[in-house]
This record gives C-alpha cells, sequence and structure tokens, in this order.
C-alpha cells in the first residue's frame, strides 16, 4: 500500500487500532517495564 492511502487510512483509527498496531504483542504496565529497565541495566 502506498504511504499516502496507508496515512489516509491510518488518519482515522481509533486509540486501539494505533495501539494493536504499534503493540501487537500488547502493552505492559509502567510499573513492570521500570522493573525489567532496571534489571538490564544492573547488568
Amino acid at each position: 500500500m502506498p504511504e499516502i492511502d496507508r496515512n489516509k487510512l491510518m488518519k482515522n483509527w481509533t486509540d486501539s487500532e494505533w495501539t494493536d498496531f504499534f503493540c501487537p504483542n500488547g502493552t505492559m504496565p509502567l510499573e513492570e517495564f521500570r522493573k525489567y529497565a532496571h534489571e538490564i541495566t544492573e547488568d
């Protein structure tokens, strides 16, 4: 799909459609992300 057509389609997306597109595996709570980030930076 050309970029112009894709932009027209995405222009009318809902918040949940954006989330599904950018986070296909779901999202994680902020606290869980912080814990994960601290674990990987301590190594």
